[in-house]
């Protein structure tokens, strides 16, 4: 069942939603986890805050658990800058972001390792829209 999500503290990289808490520790090792898998990509990101508008869209959908929302957020990174690299640059970032949540909150934060899939067959169906 979603929880209620209420936003308690948004302090310079510390968010505190529920019982889960991103603290500037975790932060760093996002960053770090951004990092090599920008470098692997070969993707340059300009967006400083990329990882916390990436993490506080998912820890909004009250679909994270506090054992496992690191690994949760780290897999949402990837398929981000995975789909990102994929994708034109007609696509906004916040239109890519809303097709990842919108993906993962329809099985309500279930089938993490499917997400990729679901999310790169959502944006072909798009782009054969568009290309109609």
């Amino acid at each position: 069942m979603k929880q209620q999500i209420r936003v308690m503290e948004q302090n310079s990289q510390e968010i505190t939603v529920q019982n889960i808490t991103i603290t500037n520790e975790d932060f760093n090792v996002l960053q770090d986890y951004q990092a090599k898998l920008c470098r692997k990509l070969e993707w340059v990101e300009t967006d400083k805050k990329k990882i916390e508008t990436i993490a506080y869209t998912l820890l909004s959908t009250g679909y994270l658990h506090e054992g496992n929302y690191l690994d949760i957020l780290k897999k949402v990174i990837s398929i981000y800058y995975r789909m990102r690299k994929k994708l034109t640059n007609k696509v906004r970032d916040q239109q890519l972001l809303a097709s990842i949540i919108n993906q993962y909150t329809m099985l309500s934060g279930m089938g993490i390792e499917s997400l990729f899939t679901r999310v790169e067959e959502d944006w072909k169906k798009k782009r054969n829209e568009w290309e109609k």
